[in-house]
């Protein structure tokens, strides 16, 4: 990054060490979690998820529903705040689950970084044609979230 004068350092996440579930209300065990972790979104978000049965992750919808419905009630905390979602898929359904993650974002006020093509990556690890929207992607959260400093 210093070579290149250019960079940013986002944070990474993870939902497996939390009990993150459907059907469980804002204020369960679990409130410590999202607390923690809506913190973290309230700066910018990157979301990934893998595509199962045409759609995301449940525990990633489950965090996600939970933080946005909180934020939303809170004063809008994530309004402003640059956000994008990227999807891994083997088959069908990407469109789909971007669409349901962005809905979050933009229902929040949020501006969404794209790229040269929807953000979705085929075959893991064996798609260039991703790698290189991967890439750019990157290049425009990191150029939003420099130019909306909230």
């Amino acid at each position: 990054m210093r070579a290149r004068r250019s960079g940013h350092v986002f944070n990474v996440s993870s939902l497996g060490a939390y009990n993150v579930g459907p059907l469980s209300g804002v204020y369960c065990a679990t409130k410590r979690a999202v607390k923690a972790i809506s913190e973290t979104l309230a700066q910018e978000l990157v979301v990934g998820t893998p595509v199962y049965f045409a759609g995301a992750n449940g525990a990633l919808l489950a965090l996600l529903d939970r933080a946005f419905y909180a934020a939303s009630v809170h004063g809008r905390r994530f309004a402003g705040k640059p956000a994008c979602a990227v999807t891994t898929l083997w088959r069908a359904g990407s469109t789909s689950t971007l669409d349901e993650l962005n809905r979050c974002f933009t229902f929040s006020g949020m501006p969404v970084a794209s790229s040269t093509y929807w953000n979705m990556m085929f075959n893991s690890g064996d798609d260039p044609f991703g790698e290189d929207m991967l890439r750019q992607l990157g290049e425009n959260m990191a150029h939003l979230v420099r130019t909306t400093r909230v």
